[in-house]
């Protein structure tokens, strides 16, 4: 199963993008994805997964810009 981190690479999105769509801190998302902390229920993750599935990342508005 792919992982969060290898999801986000590929989707060509930014951890900073998926937190916002989802409602949640950043840091918190990344230390998640990071292996640092593991949330108490797999919701979290669940909707993180939910969310980059359904990402069409050939509309560029949902895309964060890379500079």
């Amino acid at each position: 199963m792919e992982t969060i981190k290898e999801k986000i690479k590929r989707k060509g999105v930014t951890v900073e993008h998926v937190a916002k769509m989802l409602g949640v801190d950043r840091a918190y998302l990344s230390r998640i994805i990071n292996g640092k902390y593991q949330p108490q229920t797999d919701d979290l993750e669940k909707r993180v997964h939910q969310y980059l599935n359904a990402l069409n990342t050939d509309d560029s508005s949902l895309v964060a810009k890379k500079e």
